[in-house]
């Protein structure tokens, strides 16, 4: 018998949350311009 485990990947949220915690003041400065989401998003895509 083959096992096979699907593995659902985390949202960019999920991700943020888990090791940069939630958006922080520079966030609201900068009118969402500079933000932790972007920063996971952009390693993601291969951007960084």
């Amino acid at each position: 018998m083959v096992s096979i485990i699907v593995i659902k990947p985390a949202s960019e949220r999920q991700t943020r949350n888990k090791l940069l915690g939630k958006e922080d003041a520079m966030f609201y400065i900068t009118g969402g311009h500079f933000s932790k989401r972007y920063l996971i998003k952009s390693i993601l895509e291969g951007k960084v």
